[in-house]
């Protein structure tokens, strides 16, 4: 249940492009918050009063979204009508709008992944993330760092075409920590066990082990990629040069003796 009682109609809802429609905002207690409109068709306005108007240029179906901020408090609320405004009979564009990448992506937030689209000298690009512009994201090519629904809007002549949307996961990737256990020396020798949880699918140390543990017995550095379940790997380094030293003091002592 929304906790706020957000209520809008639109009038007319259906009608001939270019369409003009006034949005009446009927929630209760509009004083009390900050509204953001969403039109559907890549406009976003703020605009607190009773009623609002937008025209849409171009045919489509449009969804159109109320967000509300509690001006108190600043927690927001949404209202989506999916599909609610419907505009046709005007001169449909002449050039269509594709991403180029087939969905869903899944990646890790350290992945370089990127969205591109159909490309013309004559376009001009707004890519949207759940159903809004980013800011600055208006070439050809976007590289994604959130998750969500992504879009891209391409104009030419003044007419814009939405893309379909492609949705975008980026996991998270919880770094192990490694553990050593044991000594070296060079009078004595020695070993030294490293070791990660046991939370990953794979694991390949720079000494070769591909175990959540590995014996060394020299000093170094020594790293461990380890992979999940989606496939993210990433390193970790295990310094030893502390123990270097150790073992080069204990060196000294043991030849003056």
């Amino acid at each position: 249940m929304s906790p706020y009682p957000l209520a809008f109609q639109a009038n007319p809802t259906a009608g001939t492009t270019p369409l003009n429609v006034i949005f009446d905002n009927q929630t209760p207690n509009l004083s009390n918050y900050n509204f953001t409109w969403s039109f559907g068709d890549g406009t976003v306005m703020q605009d607190n009063g009773s009623f609002v108007s937008h025209t849409y240029q171009s045919d489509g179906t449009w969804d159109v979204m109320l967000i509300a901020e509690d001006i108190t408090t600043g927690c927001t609320d949404t209202l989506f009508n999916n599909g609610y405004i419907f505009s046709t009979g005007g001169t449909p564009c002449g050039h269509a709008a594709t991403i180029t990448q087939s969905g869903p992506i899944t990646a890790c937030l350290s992945d370089s992944i990127f969205l591109s689209c159909n490309t013309d000298p004559n376009f001009t690009y707004q890519w949207q993330l759940n159903g809004f512009p980013i800011g600055g994201a208006t070439a050809s090519t976007y590289y994604p760092s959130q998750a969500g629904s992504y879009m891209v809007v391409i104009t030419d002549n003044n007419c814009p075409v939405f893309s379909s949307t492609i949705q975008v996961t980026i996991n998270t990737f919880n770094a192990p920590t490694i553990s050593g256990t044991g000594s070296i020396s060079s009078c004595t020798g020695g070993s030294i066990t490293l070791s990660v949880p046991d939370d990953y699918i794979s694991y390949l140390w720079s000494s070769g082990g591909t175990d959540t543990s590995e014996v060394v017995t020299s000093s170094g550095d020594y790293t461990v990629t380890v992979t999940n379940v989606v496939r993210m790997s990433s390193y970790f380094i295990y310094l030893l040069h502390k123990r270097l030293i150790d073992s080069y003091t204990r060196d000294l002592y043991c030849y003056s003796r």
